[in-house]
């Protein structure tokens, strides 16, 4: 898959250690890339009694029903917070390159003042030698 920016998501289906792979192979000029990821894992706790839940298949009690809730809302904080940094860190990375820009054309303005000043010098001595 080949993006400049976007988000995975995978379930994993096996109880398990899993690995991830990230390669820069394949890409033009080989370049440094930067790779933000964020994992996240169930609660245990929450994955036993959702499977014993299914198990028994009986009403939420309001108990249940309110903790269902917070887990939810506990999920959207986190992606919001996930996003949060990634913005974060996009702004960071985009603010240190105008600033490298900016200093480019700080030294590419002096350079050009003290090339056109050393013309102008060139210039009125080369006119004053010529006698006419």
């Amino acid at each position: 898959m080949r993006s400049s920016t976007g988000s995975l998501s995978i379930e994993a289906t096996k109880v398990g250690t899993y690995k991830y792979c990230i390669s820069n192979m394949g890409t033009s000029g080989g370049s440094e890339k930067q790779v933000s990821f964020s994992l996240l894992g169930p609660d245990e706790q929450k994955r036993r009694s959702d499977k014993g839940q299914a198990g028994n298949e009986e009403v939420m009690s309001a108990k249940d029903s309110l903790q269902k809730e917070v887990d939810e809302l506990t999920d959207i904080i986190q992606q919001v917070s996930d996003e949060q940094a990634y913005i974060r860190a996009r702004l960071n990375r985009h603010h240190k390159t105008a600033e490298s820009t900016n200093s480019r054309v700080l030294y590419w303005t002096i350079l050009e003042g003290l090339l056109i000043a050393g013309v102008v010098g060139f210039q009125i001595v080369y006119i004053t030698q010529l006698r006419f």
